[in-house]
């Protein structure tokens, strides 16, 4: 990576809304993401490990128009057209009803972003079994995956959480990966939390970690490194001065 200065990238504050219900998850998910983002940085001193560079999608109002429909998103468009022209389809799905394609897109590569498939990705997934109360549609975890006559072959974990969603673990099938099938799962992913629980930020991690091809990806899909204060309010918090 190289090494930039954080006081150069553009600022945002995000908050991640901790305990704006009753359900576990507005509890969990928010303390668990603080804890991980703000964790100490190993090279920027003062930092937490995603408050430099952390590669965010600002999610607009009207994604037609504002996302899908600007210039500079035409390389995505193709890519997504494409995709659904050869039939593919995005969708939620429960994790434990694709565990073999879950399988087989894990192991369809050999290496990923430079580096062997780790023993986790190799070993058949395990069931999930029930989901925890999902009742709050901004702290939830969800599956989405992009399908062909009823065969996953991409898919993503992208949990909500407050203000954000986050790719936290994102695959496709190697033999797929041409035809547009990652434009379209990040597309409509991010479009799907934006609609249902007003998103606000799409996050990919780290904004240039992974191989060129990655990062490559994530500019084009409109991902910018940002410099990021994570926040634990919750959404009254900012407005009440008697709390």
């Amino acid at each position: 990576m190289t090494r930039i200065d954080p006081q150069d990238l553009p600022a945002l504050t995000i908050n991640l809304e901790y305990g704006d219900s009753a359900a576990a998850t507005c509890l969990q998910l928010p303390l668990e993401y603080h804890t991980q983002f703000t964790a100490p940085h190993k090279n920027y001193p003062g930092y937490g490990f995603l408050e430099v560079n952390a590669s965010v999608l600002a999610l607009p109002d009207d994604i037609e128009k504002e996302w899908w429909g600007t210039p500079d998103s035409y390389w995505m468009r193709q890519k997504v057209r494409r995709a659904l022209k050869l039939g593919y389809e995005f969708a939620l799905f429960e994790h434990d009803d694709h565990l073999d394609d879950i399988h087989e897109i894990n192991l369809s590569l050999d290496e990923r972003q430079g580096r062997p498939m780790s023993e986790s990705y190799r070993t058949r997934p395990s069931e999930f079994g029930p989901q925890d109360d999902q009742s709050c549609p901004r702290h939830r975890s969800d599956h989405f995956g992009v399908l062909k006559d009823g065969k996953l072959l991409a898919y993503t974990l992208a949990p909500a959480c407050g203000e954000m969603m986050l790719f936290s673990r994102i695959l496709g099938h190697g033999a797929h990966m041409e035809d547009g099938i990652m434009n379209l799962l990040v597309y409509e992913a991010a479009k799907h939390r934006r609609e249902h629980s007003g998103t606000r930020y799409a996050v990919y991690y780290v904004h240039d970690s992974g191989t060129p091809g990655l990062q490559f990806f994530k500019r084009k899909m409109g991902f910018v490194g940002h410099r990021v204060e994570w926040q634990l309010h919750r959404p009254f918090e900012l407005s009440d001065p008697e709390y």
